[in-house]
């Protein structure tokens, strides 16, 4: 079933980011705790059939919000267009992630893993 979203008024992109922001951080909590909820379960701690259902209904709802943000942000993107250019080298140095600040600034990422299968890039194992 499609939902019919909430009417919403004009409203500053500044306030719009912030939102975004918003739940990205969101998203970043949620991930902390099933990162944490998979760490417990490879140190050999049985999660209840409750708790990994819920672990994977949360990595479930993590997917789907960032494909709907991704939608969201793209759709502001198309709205504004490219007359709007701001300078983002103070936001992209607040990235410590190498291949998204490349990303980012309009660079192609790198694969984690090369033709060879030596790590190319950051990875963090918990």
């Amino acid at each position: 079933m499609i939902m019919t979203p909430p009417p919403a008024p004009p409203q500053p992109l500044g306030q719009l980011l912030r939102r975004v922001a918003d739940e990205l951080h969101v998203l970043q909590r949620d991930g902390r705790a099933l990162e944490d909820a998979i760490g417990r379960s490879i140190l050999g701690e049985e999660p209840s059939t409750r708790e990994t259902l819920e672990n994977l209904q949360g990595i479930d709802l993590i997917v789907q919000t960032l494909n709907e943000l991704g939608d969201y942000v793209g759709a502001m993107g198309e709205m504004v267009g490219d007359a709007a250019v701001l300078d983002m080298s103070a936001p992209l140095a607040r990235i410590s992630l190498r291949d998204l600040a490349r990303a980012l600034s309009g660079g192609a990422r790198r694969s984690i893993v090369d033709e060879a299968g030596r790590v190319t890039c950051e990875v963090d194992l918990f």
